[in-house]
C-alpha cells in the first residue's frame, strides 16, 4: 500500500444518493499514514448528526464511481 493507491472513503446514508453525500460534497478532508505497510486514513467531514434518524455506513473502495453503491434493506 502506498499513498498513490486510489482509495475513497464515503458515508452510505440510508435513502440518500452516495454521489450527493460524500467526502467531497460534505467538505471533507483526510490525513493518511502508512505503518508497517498498512495505509491508515482519518477522515473528517461535516457533521453526520443530521442523519441520526437514518442508517449510516462507511464504505471503503478503490472505485471513484459512487453511483455504483446503494443500500438495500434486506430485513
Amino acid at each position: 500500500m502506498t499513498f498513490d493507491d486510489s482509495i475513497l472513503i464515503l458515508p452510505l446514508i440510508d435513502g440518500l444518493k452516495p454521489w450527493e453525500y460524500n467526502i467531497y460534497t460534505m467538505h471533507g478532508i483526510y490525513g493518511a499514514q502508512i505503518t508497517d505497510g498498512v495505509l491508515y486514513r482519518i477522515i473528517e467531514f461535516d457533521s453526520i448528526g443530521c442523519f441520526a434518524d437514518r442508517n449510516v455506513y462507511m464504505a471503503v473502495t478503490d472505485s471513484p464511481e459512487a453511483e455504483s453503491y446503494s443500500i438495500t434493506d434486506n430485513r
